[in-house]
């Protein structure tokens, strides 16, 4: 074995040159880090959520929560949405539907239940009540109504914060949704 030669000791990277007028940038640590996290997290929670051409004067709302048995052997999730906007002032238009799993009582048909959806107005205390059957085929093709049933519709509130609920004939848990009507 031969002794390590003086060039071989020779670094090849360029050097590192410090200058007195540039102080030296430290990283953030533990505290400093957690809270840079939070300040970013917060801007983004308080940032407006409109996006830029997006109508500031329309909302949309899920029904959230909603299960319920459906007619045979079914059951599974009643889910929807309501929107309301500038452009129809006083009004929340919505639908109800279920996607269903199982038997149904009618050979050859999807699976639904009767369904009710009630609306009241938080600010004003007007109420209203639309009732329809809801249903959605699991397997389209072999169903004779493919889209399936669904309670969809406008109904005049007033301007107000709006609580919509929808329950079902059969043992469930209510889906609901609560909207700004303008």
């Amino acid at each position: 074995m031969s002794a390590p030669t003086e060039e071989a000791a020779v670094s090849t990277r360029p050097p590192v040159r410090q200058t007195d007028s540039i102080p030296a940038r430290r990283r953030p640590r533990g505290a400093a880090r957690l809270l840079t996290a939070a300040a970013v997290g917060a801007a983004m929670l308080l940032a407006p959520a409109t996006a830029a051409g997006a109508d500031p004067g329309f909302q949309h709302a899920t029904f959230e929560g909603g299960a319920s048995l459906a007619d045979g052997v079914c059951g599974g999730p009643v889910w929807g949405a309501a929107q309301t906007g500038e452009n129809i002032p006083g009004q929340v238009h919505f639908y109800v539907r279920g996607t269903f799993f199982g038997v149904s009582s009618a050979p050859g048909r999807s699976c639904r239940v009767d369904t009710t959806v009630t609306w009241r107005n938080l600010d004003t205390g007007a109420t209203g009540t639309v009732h329809g059957p809801v249903g959605k085929p699991w397997y389209p093709a072999f169903d004779p109504d493919p889209v399936g049933l669904q309670i969809s519709e406008t109904v005049a509130t007033g301007p107000g914060r709006i609580e919509l609920t929808a329950t079902t004939a059969l043992p469930h848990l209510p889906a609901r949704a609560v909207i700004t009507a303008y």
